[in-house]
């Protein structure tokens, strides 16, 4: 198994962080799991954002699909088979086992589109010592 590169590493960390202050933000409260879920979203948007192909607003909706899709398997392994109750969408309209639903999956497209253009500033600044770090 290929070990992960210094600047995926990087990521993960930033990105992990940043989701859980998110979370602390939106929520008043996060659990230690959220910086694991948070970066690797955080990864694979890098992914998402390197399709040339792509344009803008399908990279958000691609977006949150990817942070939805992780949030699924992590929402069952967490709150389901571990019984952490990490989180609860049962309530919400629209939800998928009450672990993502279509309100947060909107929230997250756009929170996405943030997350590239993010990853584009970093980009623009390369030859400083952060964007050397992610890139």
């Amino acid at each position: 198994m290929k070990a992960l590169s210094r600047p995926r590493f990087l990521q993960f960390v930033i990105g992990g962080s940043l989701y859980a202050l998110l979370e602390i933000l939106w929520r008043g409260a996060t659990h230690g799991c959220m910086v694991f879920v948070g970066g690797a979203c955080f990864v694979l948007l890098r992914y998402v954002e390197g399709i040339q192909k792509l344009r803008f607003a399908i990279k958000c909706v691609v977006g949150g699909v990817v942070v939805c899709a992780v949030e699924l398997v992590s929402g069952i392994v967490l709150n389901r088979w571990l019984g952490l109750k990490v989180w609860d969408y049962s309530q919400k309209r629209f939800n998928l086992l009450g672990q993502i639903c279509l309100h947060y999956f909107a929230l997250w497209c756009l929170l996405s589109g943030f997350v590239f253009v993010l990853f584009g500033i970093c980009k623009r600044f390369s030859h400083r010592a952060i964007a050397r770090l992610l890139y």
